[in-house]
């Protein structure tokens, strides 16, 4: 019988778990500001959460809140530019040098727990959105944006919310999303948090893990297909579709970091299936050991109870006691 530990990857999914409140603080303030300008306004300003946190995708610690920028109601004609510079112009007003500006996007910082949020602006491109994008080195302190690069995140999160109603239950619930976050989680423990391919990267590679079948009654046994089937697409070279825009991954990631990645995820799913073998104790350090720690909890997998360190059992103890040493008479 395989080894599946469930206490244990119910207490690992609230460690690797974000804490939601002040991000929320933080983007509402950020939308307040942006909804209720004037000249937004006249171009219809709407904003709507995307990125891994609208997802429900990201993991402890939450670094950024994305807010997406619609503005249907901008001019025909207005140049990226321009509709990049009426936003920033709004969020510096009231942020000062707290609102800085990126390739594609303004990250507004100061917010707890060293939150930012990243405002990016949007005009319609026909069932799609288009937003400013830049290749051209800064001049000055400026990003010149000379070109509209087309998105479709909110199509991105329709799909994520279809993969989790479709996924299997385990332990009275559907499991993708959980098992995006272990893979992110795994991610950033063995190729690193500011290294390539990036988290959102290693999400469609999990995505697509389940739209090949990935299914299993305990998240043990479901990270083998998983981790396999990432370690497949990591090794072929082939880049991994966007399945919002039906497209390839852009920028695509380097050759070398991808080979560099399957070994470490080749290397995961061999141990993940290892794990399935072994008694409690130590099939508990292997997961330990794959998922890692963050400055949360610690270690991301618990121990059992009555597991050393070390992955041993604790012997339990005998009572040896015969009874009182209490002077008793003889008959």
């Amino acid at each position: 019988m395989a080894t599946t530990l469930p206490a244990q990857w119910e207490q690992t999914h609230a460690r690797i778990g974000i804490e939601r409140e002040n991000a929320i603080k933080a983007h509402l303030e950020v939308r307040v500001v942006l909804e209720t300008d004037r000249k937004l306004r006249e171009w219809g300003v709407d904003t709507v959460l995307i990125g891994s946190y609208k997802r429900k995708t990201a993991i402890y610690p939450c670094k950024d809140v994305d807010v997406f920028v619609k503005l249907p109601a901008a001019p025909d004609n207005a140049t990226p530019e321009q509709v990049f510079t009426e936003v920033q112009r709004v969020l510096v007003a009231h942020f000062g040098d707290r609102a800085t500006e990126q390739r594609r996007s303004l990250k507004v910082s100061g917010f707890a727990d060293d939150l930012t949020c990243d405002a990016v602006p949007a005009v319609p491109d026909g069932e799609r959105w288009k937003i400013p994008q830049t290749d051209t080195k800064p001049v000055g302190e400026r990003w010149i944006k000379d070109r509209w690069e087309s998105t479709n995140p909110e199509r991105l999160t329709d799909l994520t919310i279809e993969a989790q109603q479709a996924s299997s239950s385990i332990s009275g619930q559907p499991c993708y999303l959980r098992t995006v976050r272990l893979i992110k989680q795994m991610r950033d423990t063995h190729v690193g948090p500011g290294e390539k391919p990036g988290g959102l990267y290693f999400e469609l590679l999990t995505y697509w893990a389940f739209r090949d079948g990935a299914v299993a009654d305990s998240y043990a046994e479901l990270l083998v297909p998983v981790l396999d089937s990432i370690t497949m697409r990591l090794s072929s070279g082939v880049t991994v579709t966007e399945p919002a825009m039906d497209q390839p991954y852009a920028p695509a990631p380097d050759p070398a970091a991808l080979t560099k990645a399957a070994i470490v995820f080749g290397r995961l799913a061999a141990d993940a299936r290892r794990a399935l073998t072994l008694e409690e104790c130590a099939a508990a350090l292997v997961w330990r050991e794959m998922l890692g720690k963050n400055d949360k909890v610690g270690w991301a997998f618990p121990l059992p109870p009555g597991c050393t360190e070390t992955g041993a059992r604790i012997a339990p103890v005998v009572n040896r006691d015969r009874g009182s040493n209490a002077d008793r008479g003889f008959a």
